[in-house]
Parts: C-alpha cells; structure tokens; sequence
C-alpha cells in the first residue's frame, strides 16, 4: 500500500493542533511553526492534500522567478553562507510498526552545496535523531527527490524536521513536503454498553491479553494476522452480548477506510419474563406459550437475548379442582420491554376459590331427586355441587322434587344466603333434603315372648312413636290362624307419645302344653285396626314336671336393657322384709328412690318410668340399681337409650 499527503507551500491555509489518535501534518520554518493542515483520524485514514502554510514574515523568502519551482506558485529560498534552516512538524501519532515515508523536493541555485537532513524527536525541541542525511546537492543542481523512511518502534507521539545545512554560496528552494505512509493495517477493537469499554478480547478462541477499547496494528507483510473471529470475555450476569463473534477478513482493510477496521461488541441486558402466579400452590401451574407448553412451572422467570423470543401469549395449566383462573390468558408484547423497565416483564395469574353450593339428599331412592331454586328448575339432581364466582348467584331458596308415595321431605325449602360462604368453611355450604317414608300410627320396634318365673307367658312390646293411637289388645291361637284368634286382653292404653314406649302383658290363662301364636293389635282412634305378629312360644304345664326351686333373696336382671322408658326389675324374697330400690347415674348422684316397704317372702316385680324424684326425664346412659331387702344390698345395672 503506498498513500500520499501532499504538502505544497501555499498561502490561506488554517493550522490545526495534532492530538493523539489523529494525525496530520505541519511544518515551521526556522523554529517557527508554519501550521498543521487538516489532521487525519487514525480510525479513517484517507488520501488527501495537505498544504503547508504561507510562512510567516520575518522568515527568508527568495526571489520566485520561473522555473524556481517545483509543482506551487511559489516555494521556499534558502539563501546565505553558511547557513540552518529548518522546518519542524506539529505533533504526528505514529503506531508501532507502521512504515512512514517522508519527501520533499530541494533544488540549489546557488554556487555552494545544500545538505537536506530528515531527523525524529518526541519533543519540537528535541533531541533529534537522523533517518535519512543524503548527499549534499551541488550547485545550479536541478530540482531533485529527498525521501527517508522512518518505522517507529513503540506507538506515541512524534515530531519530524527537515533541516537544511547551506554551504558556501548555495542558494536552496523547498517544495512538495511529503508524508507517505506505507503502513499496515490498524482493527480496532471496541466494547459498548454496561461497564464497557473493558471487556477481554479473544481471537479465534484464545485470549489476546487485552480488552477493549484496543487497537492491534500490523505491517503490510502480517496484515493477515489481524484476520480471525473476534470475541468478547464473559458478558456479566443479566446481560449478554449481541454480536457475540465478529470475523475480521483482510478484505475489511481498504484504501477507503485508510486500511483500519473497526468492530465493536455491544453489550445489553436481558430481556426478561417473570411468570407468577398466586397463590403459589408448590410445584406452581404449568406455563403455556401460544398453546404449548413451556416445561416450566409458576415462579418461573424466562430469559433471551431478543425480546421476540419472549413475546406471546401466555396462559396457565388447568385450575385445581375448586379453584379458577381469574384471567386466563396474558399477552406479552415486544414493545413492553424498555428501557425504563430494565427489559423485564411480570405477569401474575390469579387463582381464586369458587364458592360451592352442595346439594345433597338422603333416604329411600335417594339421590336423584331434581333440584329447585327460587321454584324454578335447575336441570340438576342431588347429589350436585355448584360452583360459583359470585355467592350471589349461589343464594336462594332451595326445594327438591316432589316425594315419593308415602314418603315426605323432612325440611323444605332450605334457604341459602352469601353469609353462608364464608373462609371458615372454605367457602364451601352442604344443604341435605331429608326423605323420610310417612309415619304409621304406630312404629313397633320388637314384639316378644318370654315363660315368666310363675310359668305364665310374659308378651313385651315396644313402640318407636305413636299418633292418634287408642290403645292395644293381645290375640292368642294354638295355630298360625289370625282369623280365628282370640282376644285375651282388656284394651291397653297408649301413651301416644314420640318417644319409646314399653307394653307388657302376662298371659296367666294357659292350662295346656303347646305352642301358642299371639297377635298384637293396635286400634286408632280414627278406627283403623292393625296387626302385628304372629310370634310364638312353646309352652309347658306346671304340674309336677318342673322341680321346685327354692327361693333366694335376690334381684333379677331388669327387662329390657337397654330400656326407653320403662325397666322392670324382677326379684325375689326368700321371707318377709323391708325392701327399698334407689336408683344412681355413672356420676353416683341419687336420681329416684322407691320405697317398697315390708313385703311377703316370694317373687315380685316394680318398674321404672327413666324419671328422677323430681318427675323429670333422667338421659341417656348407664344407672346403676340398688336393692336393700333387710340388711342385704343387691346391684344390677340399666342403660337408658333414648
């Protein structure tokens, strides 16, 4: 490569100063500076004229006749005996390496001879040091060429002068100061952005020793040195490079950039995406982009060096059972990365609680029954659970459909209200329609027989609740006949009551051995009549073939047991006594005491009707039974369910 500034000696030229990374040329003459002429940039070096200052007065000036030029209108004269001149240039930015030419042309008009010397210094002042001391031009010479090469060795600043040694009665002229640098090529390498400039630079994978900003210089033999792939160091946590690599070619070294290149690596910040969502139920709920999955889970932040790669629409995985999504999907745009956000995004779904209405039902065919609200058809059938945003929606006054023959809904309507959702039930409210069959006058819960200790037939029954009942009579047949049984008792008379009821009946009226079949009719008052049974008990005469057993003072176990309400506690006396029963619940309090008072040796029986001394109902639970007969304590023990 060979580029020419030319310097020519002209007026109307304005000086510039030289500064370090720049370059140009100026000349003075006889210490004086003459001026710098347009410095060229060291990062573009083009091809231009340089034009060297008018000198100013007080310098020498010949006489400027024709032919006393070389390519100007007018050039320097050097004229007197023995006498130095020289022109010195503003400060030049030379690169290590770098191989610099310097001319000018010199014609001696006079008799003596003129020595023309090229010297280097880093001060205007010096010292100098020669590159180049050609022969002395003889006289009336004409004009000829002096050119030097002068290679700096380390980068920097540098001053150049031409000094002109006139000898004898020479008479010298100057033109065309030239400044050809036959340099190689510079690539500047340059960082950007976040704590840039700084980075480590590398060259084809292995480490240059040096960081950005630098300049690598090259001779035109090894410009190919400089060609490679470039690549910055490590880019800090959260930012990345855009340009990662940069490939250098000697191509990229031409006349029109002056032979230096220049590559800078920019670095950014990430773009990023938080996706959250709330509440954060651990693991989280799967994220999808543009309907695929993303293999990640709420809190989950995405990272990318371009913003595209980040930008859609987001939406999260299915709910869980009894939750919704209050926004269902969320567009990430590319434009909402800015700079003011520091190119981060967050985007939250929300997981809410829907409010549960469960309708259920029980009972015979139960569920199944359809389900009102407001009298109005919900096309739905217990058991069905309704969900809900807004409890609003849920409230209302709810019925089921209609029972069944012989059957009845315990409670309806049932009403529900927004208070009925509340965080404490988890905003989830249980109604239950209750079918229950229509009840029957009587509801008898046993019906038994039993040989008393007297050998008669003891018949016990007992009722669950009873409506609008007259009383009860007691049938009895040798065979399973109803039709031709008869009424052995009086009418008994109910009590009516909701509440469990004992019956009994003895049977003292039965002469022979056999088995006996006995019925248990039950009379309304509206004159209805049923029948409960047969049961039957096999049954044998007294005489003689039962052994007498002797009589022990004792107490018997109670019948029934458990009991509600009535108990009855048999015993026997083997002679006369005073007999007295008290009654205690599991707590050892005294709730009933019944005096008997003195009483024949023999068997005898008393019940309880489950009251305290005061006629008050005892509760559910165990009662413990004392029997005093004379000095002798006997216990027994009684539960009460109710």
């Amino acid at each position: 490569m060979r580029m020419e500034l030319d310097h020519e000696i002209k007026n109307n030229i304005c000086p510039r100063p030289a500064v370090a990374g720049r370059r140009g040329l100026g000349f003075a003459a006889g210490n004086l500076f003459l001026g710098l002429c347009k410095p060229r940039a060291k990062q573009q070096l083009l091809a231009r004229r340089l034009d060297l200052f008018r000198p100013p007065p007080g310098l020498a000036i010949g006489q400027y006749g024709t032919g006393n030029y070389h390519s100007a209108t007018r050039s320097l004269r050097f004229s007197g005996q023995n006498g130095q001149f020289q022109v010195i240039s503003q400060p030049l930015y030379f690169v290590a390496g770098e191989k610099l030419t310097f001319s000018c042309w010199v014609i001696n008009t006079g008799n003596g001879t003129v020595d023309t010397q090229m010297q280097w210094g880093t001060s205007p002042t010096g010292p100098w040091t020669i590159f180049h001391d050609p022969n002395n031009f003889n006289g009336v010479a004409p004009w000829t060429l002096n050119e030097g090469t002068f290679t700096p060795t380390t980068s920097g600043t540098y001053y150049i002068r031409f000094f002109l040694n006139i000898n004898g009665q020479g008479l010298g002229y100057i033109d065309d100061i030239k400044l050809t640098y036959n340099e190689g090529a510079v690539l500047n390498v340059n960082s950007t952005g976040y704590q840039q400039p700084g980075t480590q630079i590398f060259k084809n994978g292995v480490s240059t020793g040096f960081y950005t900003n630098h300049s690598f210089p090259a001779t035109p033999v090894n410009v190919a040195g400089l060609a490679g792939t470039y690549t910055p160091g490590a880019p800090p946590a959260g930012y990345h490079w855009v340009n990662p690599s940069i490939t250098v070619s000697t191509t990229d070294f031409t006349v029109a950039n002056g032979y230096v290149h220049t590559i800078t690596f920019v670095l950014e910040k990430d773009f990023t995406l938080i996706v959250n969502s709330s509440p954060y139920i651990t693991p989280g709920t799967e994220i999808f982009r543009n309907g695929t999955s993303t293999s990640q889970y709420t809190n989950h932040t995405f990272t990318s060096t371009t913003a595209s790669a980040l930008a859609g629409t987001y939406t999260p995985g299915p709910a869980p059972a009894g939750y919704y999504w209050q926004t269902t999907s969320i567009p990430v745009l590319e434009s909402g990365f800015t700079e003011a956000n520091a190119y981060t995004q967050t985007i939250t779904f929300y997981l809410a609680k829907y409010y549960e209405l469960r309708v259920l039902s029980i009972g015979t065919g139960q569920p199944g029954t359809a389900i009102f609200r407001n009298d109005s058809p919900t096309n739905q059938v217990t058991d069905y659970t309704f969900y809900s945003t807004d409890p609003a929606t849920l409230a209302g006054s709810y019925t089921p459909g209609p029972a069944p023959a012989g059957y009845h809904w315990v409670t309806t309507p049932i009403t529900v209200a927004t208070t009925d959702f509340t965080a404490g039930n988890n905003y989830i409210h249980t109604i239950t329609f209750v079918l229950e069959e229509d009840p029957l006058p009587v509801e008898l819960s046993s019906f038994t027989a039993t040989i008393s200790i007297d050998n008669h037939v003891n018949l016990l029954w007992v009722t669950q609740s009873e409506t609008g009942v007259q009383g009860f009579y007691i049938l009895r047949n040798s065979s399973a006949d109803l039709a031709t049984a008869l009424t052995v008792s009086d009418l008994i008379q109910a009590t009516n009551s909701s509440q469990q009821q004992s019956y009994l009946f003895t049977d003292a009226e039965i002469w022979e051995d056999g088995t006996y079949y006995y019925w248990l009719q039950n009379s309304d008052l509206d004159g209805t009549v049923a029948f409960h049974g047969p049961i039957s008990i096999v049954y044998t005469a007294a005489e003689g073939n039962i052994p007498v057993i002797p009589l022990v003072t004792e107490l018997k176990a109670c019948y029934p047991n458990p009991f509600n309400p009535l108990a009855y506690f048999p015993y026997s006396l083997k002679e006369s006594a005073t007999v007295n029963f008290e009654i205690y619940n599991s707590r050892g309090q005294l709730m009933r005491r019944i005096p008997i008072g003195d009483q024949a040796a023999g068997h005898h029986q008393i019940e309880w009707n489950g009251r305290d001394n005061q006629g008050r109902p005892c509760g559910t639970g165990v009662y413990h039974i004392r029997m005093t007969a004379g000095t002798e304590s006997f216990f027994r023990k009684a539960v009460l369910l109710k």
